[in-house]
């Protein structure tokens, strides 16, 4: 495929992609993918993988073991049974054996092995105390308690990130997207898209820009990595159709604002998942977590935002 058809199919599979993503509980049909690119389903196979690096079943397998992983960690009260058919597995044994083969190991020991560890300090169990059942016998049970040091260690740890829980709105954006290792290709496409939007009067001091990284880096093979990076447009703004569009659901959100650094936001997503989501009283929700810029340096092209927020999608438990 020449570089000009490349360009040309991308938006199509692109937008494909995002369905299939947030579609992973459905059956994802041959024939219903390929009439969204307005490609046969012979052509839709070699344009899908030559923009996506990767066969369509490949995507379709890694993005609902992906998405499974997620919610093993961030749901662990959540049955192995319910996340197998939230990702789309028409069976708990298909998933074990397919995330098994994947990641040699089961889904429960995945869970097992990557939640942190409970603390023990604050937890006994007495071997002479003994309460009453309401069968009227005594039994002998955990005395689980939270002591005034672990309850002071909870207190720090949330003081320590700035995080505002926040009910945003839905977001219409156009975006780009780049495929391949994240970092210095994420503020490059940055900076391809916010000299796109000068061209069509829509960057200014007001411009809210979001980047999405959709793919686990721990996960997905490095050139398999997605990136969009996306300016959020106006109910009513005629959009030109060469470049893709969709929509980012509101709700509520716990918003973590940090400095733009790597550093920050590496330690920013670490402790979002191992201390302030296991504190809170929320669980992770299945929709996209994004990173949203805002303010002056939004509007000139040549200067990296100062600060940033990450969005995470969140529910109550």
């Amino acid at each position: 495929m020449t570089q000009k058809h490349h360009h040309k199919y991308e938006y199509r599979i692109h937008k494909v992609q995002d369905y299939i993503c947030s579609h992973l509980d459905q059956d994802l049909n041959l024939e219903t993918l390929a009439s969204m690119s307005a490609l046969s389903p012979f052509h839709f196979h070699r344009v899908f993988k030559s923009v996506a690096g990767e066969t369509l079943h490949a995507f379709v397998l890694r993005m609902r073991l992906v998405k499974s992983c997620t919610l093993l960690l961030a749901n662990p009260n959540t049955k192995i049974i319910e996340i197998a058919m939230t990702c789309g597995f028409s069976t708990p044994s298909s998933f074990a054996k397919t995330f098994k083969k994947h990641f040699y190991m089961s889904p429960s020991e995945y869970r097992g092995s990557h939640l942190p560890k409970k603390s023990k300090i604050g937890t006994s169990l007495s071997k002479t105390r003994t309460a009453t059942s309401n069968t009227g016998q005594a039994t002998n049970i955990p005395i689980t308690y939270l002591s005034d040091q672990d309850l002071q260690s909870i207190l720090d740890r949330r003081k320590t990130m700035n995080v505002t829980l926040q009910t945003l709105p839905t977001y219409r954006i156009a975006y780009m997207r780049q495929i391949g290792p994240y970092g210095v290709n994420n503020a490059q496409l940055m900076q391809k898209l916010k000299t796109w939007a000068v061209t069509q009067d829509l960057l200014d001091a007001s411009s809210i820009i979001l980047g999405i990284a959709h793919d686990d880096p721990a996960l997905t093979p490095a050139d398999k990595c997605r990136y969009d990076c996306g300016i959020v447009l106006a109910a009513d703004y005629n959009l030109d159709k060469r470049i893709n569009e969709t929509t980012f659901p509101g709700g509520e959100y716990a918003v973590v604002l940090l400095e733009h650094t790597a550093e920050a936001i590496n330690t920013a997503w670490q402790q979002i998942f191992s201390t302030w989501l296991p504190d809170s009283a929320y669980q992770l929700d299945t929709r996209p977590i994004f990173e949203r810029y805002m303010g002056a340096s939004n509007a000139d092209v040549t200067i990296e935002p100062a600060t940033c927020e990450i969005c995470v999608p969140i529910v109550k438990l």
